[in-house]
């Protein structure tokens, strides 16, 4: 069996790492694999050590102009007219890459067609697929509004996986008549280099004696300006906690600026991108996830894997992974006080701190192990080729 995974790129984000990670554990006896990337991909070279890698398109295409005037665009794109008109806008935009798909799959000859991306993010290859009579897997990695057009498009594939149980409900209420599953994605547990660690820790920490952090591209998703706050309310109530973000992205400066606003530009470090994030996690005393929503994450894993205490906004599988109170602390999300009391109530190890830390090491290695992860995803490959394109009644699976 041939399985082509379809993944947008540009960059090598979450999506892509775990993909990465599958192809590093599946079982190579019953199935062959290719990569098929949108756009070219700094870092797809990881990939091409592991199967064979082809692009569709050599550049990122200019987008279509808009046909109605700035003014009313802005108008209308707050509306509910507009949320219902922009998704089929936007697959007319990508109606070139259905032949350019074709012809790839041709190439290709897949069994199946794995959209790697949250599916509303490829609807053009779940068209391509159908017109190709090539039966889909697509992932949900991230939550999907219920929309029609998403309704819609779910019917288009085989089945569909989900990366946590919540996800996995959610789509299951839609009724999409195909057979929901979950599979957490795998993590490989961090390499750490001690000495690089404590080096970095020294750099961060400065005059102070506790490091808190993150670690995660710099966008709205992931709640930074929350840390922030959360931050300022620790350091006033502990002010030996020094904070470190891992990380780039487009809120740099945003954030940057807020820093400073508060009068936190010594005890609050945005540190950039990070080659070795390993590294960076060992060198935290406590790991702090503020996203507003994730499929994962799957860094909070690392972190617990490295016997670190989390505190973390309830997403993503974060509620099935962190369950014992002297390892970590779930929060609500957009609550920063929460956030910093459950910070500053972490500071103070309790005296079965390290059994904790031990239970919720095993715990995370168990949910996110990278070759039960893989041999559950390859059991979803397998049963989406044999099972019959019109699918029954609703199932869930927990694979």
């Amino acid at each position: 069996m041939r399985v082509l995974h379809v993944e947008v790129g540009g960059s090598y984000g979450g999506s892509l790492r775990a993909l990465e990670t599958y192809l590093r554990y599946c079982d190579r006896s019953a199935m062959e694999h290719a990569v098929l990337l949108y756009y070219p991909t700094p870092g797809a070279e990881r990939l091409a050590e592991l199967v064979e890698v082809r692009t569709l398109f050599d550049h990122t295409p200019r987008r279509i102009r808009e046909d109605v005037p700035g003014s009313l665009r802005m108008r209308l794109g707050r509306s509910a007219l507009m949320g219902y008109i922009r998704p089929w806008r936007q697959l007319w935009g990508q109606i070139p890459s259905l032949a350019a798909l074709g012809r790839a799959f041709s190439g290709v000859d897949p069994d199946l067609v794995h959209v790697n991306n949250t599916f509303p993010y490829q609807a053009a290859t779940m068209l391509a697929a159908r017109v190709a009579r090539i039966p889909v897997l697509a992932h949900v990695r991230n939550p999907v509004e219920a929309t029609a057009f998403n309704r819609r498009l779910a019917r288009l594939a085989r089945s569909l996986v989900a990366v946590n149980r919540g996800l996995a409900c959610e789509i299951a209420g839609w009724r999409p008549a195909v057979p929901v599953h979950t599979c957490h994605d795998g993590s490989e547990t961090p390499a750490v280099d001690a000495g690089a660690s404590e080096e970095l820790r020294r750099d961060f920490i400065g005059s102070g004696a506790i490091l808190a952090g993150s670690l995660g591209r710099l966008d709205a998703q992931k709640g930074y300006e929350g840390l922030i706050e959360a931050a300022r309310l620790v350091c006033a109530a502990h002010p030996g906690v020094r904070f470190a973000i891992a990380g780039e992205g487009p809120l740099r400066n945003r954030l940057q600026a807020r820093i400073e606003s508060l009068g936190l530009a010594a005890k609050v470090r945005l540190c950039g991108f990070r080659a070795d994030p390993a590294n960076f996690l060992a060198a935290l005393d406590l790991f702090v996830c503020s996203s507003v929503y994730e499929g994962g994450p799957l860094v909070l894993a690392e972190a617990m894997a490295l016997r670190k205490p989390v505190v973390s906004t309830a997403v993503g599988f974060v509620s099935e992974l962190v369950q014992d109170p002297a390892a970590g602390v779930v929060v609500p999300c957009g609550d920063t006080r929460a956030m910093a009391a459950a910070i500053l109530g972490l500071l103070d190890p309790p005296a079965d701190r390290a059994c904790g830390l031990e239970r919720a090491r095993l715990a995370a290695l168990r949910l996110c192990d990278p070759v039960a992860a893989a041999r559950r995803l390859d059991e979803c490959f397998c049963e989406s080729v044999r099972m019959r394109p019109a699918a029954g009644r609703i199932r869930t699976h927990a694979a």
